[in-house]
């Protein structure tokens, strides 16, 4: 049944009012060394929760319990949700064992989900969720026949051909969807023999028009939309080397074409982890976890990963579900809440349901590799020691700071759907984002009618030396306002110089690194706010000239991307009508120290102090070099 969108808003609000309540939030208790039998148990684990949790044995149907959030398509389209995705690792899983009980549950929910005389028929869902979700179903179904295809009726095979058929004709987003109708067709072609072939490559044409070089896909080609993030891992690589695998020969072209393109993304995305193995978190959807894992699964089943990749693939695959399992991920029955370390409402996107979470289940993917594959007997290896890397398609340098963080300095990222989700000046795998319009991290906010807004307008932006980036940029509900920034990689943060140019008086905030725990402020100074909490220090340098001051706020865990009590160093200030130069100089470490920097705005000149290095950058037009 549809619900106007007020009274689901007004629903969403009562959800999450009461879903703490006898609901504690709790870390998954599986020990985890990326082996074969390690990787067994996780699945073990989380799949036997679910069923035992969400298996209806009266309707012989799957349910939903609590949720912090009913997605758009209400309680029919989450409960197809929770069904789809979570199908798609028991279709992994049954690649190399069987597990009669969990396999006769989706067979039977596929059919009652594709029968058109039946209450639970999934072509009545009123949203456009099933696009979504189909896509794991018909993988599933494709992987290997005999496990779940072979296993339906005459009849029961017609209708789930004739429900693929009618939403195949359904408007599918220009974005990562394109690759859930590539699949309906692909069904359409493997499963009931009618020739897709033309529509297909046009799909993979309109697909490859998002593709900007060294691996990474745009999501779309909306203005203002520059969004880059792990979409590519577990959406646009995913299934182009799920469609490598489940197409005929016909596509060789194409499946050449997708392979390169995986193979550049691996050399680059691999600059989005530490030396240690752990990600960094930027962009939507960050409650599928470890989802972006799936991707490394496939590159090796396609046999695209050398030997030493292996060893890295490894280290990554360890010390990612090391580090979410250790957190607050499952919920009091053994579910994947709603989060991305633990419950938070302020992370979810519109469309995040029950049984979102389930994405991580595209991890599974490693069961495509048999136990005798030398994958599972390879050892956990460092990579990308290398201090940094600029990705210029996507305009991000990247950069490590030890064994354990790396953060990217973003110059050409931008959103107005998504504005904190793409548009902050850094992203770090340690210090993790606040969620939060006013107080954001490594970012402006402006006042703007009684409200906080940020930038959501990227004019350009260029490649500068040693890592850094030049941009124009401007904030929609301010006319008037431009930024023209010079954004200078240091070792553990960056320097930032910003002319902005506005019409009247402007209040703004500028924000650093986030830390948790209560911060105390040690070493400040006129210029410098030092946060300390352990061994996290954040700090803000302010080596302009200014009537602003700076404080220390604290984030409220449901303002934290990370669920937890922390700390953020504030500056404010106003921006007076015409020309005015900032100057900032943000750091952060795990280590107990950042590198001692001093900044001097000179005319036309910007010296640079760090340690007993020296450097001049003059200015050029309206940014430094």
């Amino acid at each position: 049944m549809w619900i106007p969108s007020k009274f689901r808003k007004l629903a969403n609000a009562l959800r999450r009012t009461l879903y703490p309540l006898g609901n504690a939030p709790r870390p998954c208790p599986v020990e985890f060394d990326g082996s074969f039998e390690a990787t067994q148990n996780l699945f073990f684990r989380l799949t036997g929760d679910l069923h035992r949790k969400c298996w209806d044995w009266r309707r012989g149907y799957f349910k939903i319990g609590r949720s912090l959030q009913r997605g758009p398509g209400g309680a029919r389209a989450d409960t197809l949700e929770l069904a789809a995705r979570s199908f798609i690792g028991v279709a992994y899983f049954c690649l190399r064992d069987d597990c009669p009980d969990w396999r006769d549950r989706y067979l039977e929910t596929i059919k009652k989900g594709t029968d058109p005389n039946s209450k639970y028929y999934w072509g009545r869902i009123e949203s456009t969720a099933m696009l979504v979700e189909n896509a794991s179903l018909i993988v599933g179904l494709l992987l290997e026949p005999k496990n779940f295809w072979e296993r339906l009726t005459s009849q029961e095979r017609k209708n789930f051909i004739s429900y693929i058929a009618e939403c195949s004709q359904k408007s599918f987003y220009e974005s990562n969807w394109l690759w859930f109708k590539v699949l309906h067709l692909l069904f359409l072609e493997e499963a009931a023999g009618i020739p897709q072939e033309k529509e297909i490559c046009g799909l993979l044409d309109t697909l490859g028009s998002f593709y900007d070089g060294e691996g990474w896909y745009n999501d779309g080609r909306k203005e203002q939309e520059r969004r880059y993030d792990h979409y590519n891992a577990w959406a646009m690589h995913y299934y182009g080397l799920l469609f490598c695998r489940l197409a005929d020969h016909r596509y060789a072209d194409c499946k050449e074409e997708l392979k390169r393109r995986a193979r550049e993304f691996y050399k680059t995305y691999d600059y989005f982890f530490s030396a240690s193995g752990l990600p960094l978190f930027w962009g939507r959807s960050l409650i599928y976890r470890f989802g972006m894992l799936g991707f490394f699964a496939l590159y090796i089943a396609e046999g695209l990963a050398s030997l030493e990749e292996l060893q890295t693939i490894k280290q990554k695959v360890v010390s990612t579900l090391r580090k979410f399992l250790a957190e607050d991920i499952l919920d009091a029955d053994g579910l994947l809440n709603l989060g991305c370390f633990a419950p938070s409402a302020a992370l979810l996107e519109p469309y995040s349901g029950d049984g979102s979470p389930y994405w991580a289940f595209k991890f599974f993917a490693f069961f495509l590799l048999p136990s005798e594959h030398p994958y599972w007997r390879a050892l956990p290896r460092s990579s990308n020691d290398q201090d940094m890397k600029v990705i210029r398609s996507l305009g991000v340098t990247s950069v490590s700071d030890g064994d354990r963080h790396r953060f990217f300095l973003n110059g050409g990222l931008n959103s107005r759907l998504y504005t904190w989700k793409y548009g902050k000046f850094a992203y770090s795998n340690v210090f993790f984002q606040t969620v939060d319009p006013k107080y954001a991290d490594n970012s402006f906010t402006f006042r703007s009618q009684g409200r906080f807004v940020s930038r959501d307008t990227l004019h350009d932006f260029s490649a500068g030396p040693g890592g850094s980036w030049r941009g124009r940029w401007g904030v929609s509900p301010i006319k008037g306002l431009e930024a023209r920034s010079t954004l200078i990689p240091l070792p553990d943060g960056y320097v930032l110089v910003c002319e902005m140019e506005c019409d009247a008086r402007v209040e703004y905030l500028f924000c650093g690194f986030k830390i948790p725990g209560k911060a105390v402020s040690r070493g400040s100074s006129e210029k410098k706010l030092r946060l300390s909490s352990g061994s996290f220090i954040s700090s803000l340098g302010i080596f302009h000239k200014d009537d602003g001051r700076y404080f220390c706020r604290t984030v409220d865990r449901r303002r934290a991307m990370d669920s937890r009590k922390s700390s953020l160093p504030v500056y404010r200030s106003f921006l007076k009508p015409g020309v005015t130069t900032l100057l900032f100089c943000v750091q952060a470490s795990d280590h107990g120290n950042v590198t001692p920097v001093d900044l001097e705005l000179r005319d036309d000149l910007l010296i640079f102090r760090e340690r007993t290095l020296e450097r001049v950058l003059k200015k050029n037009g309206s940014y430094y070099v």
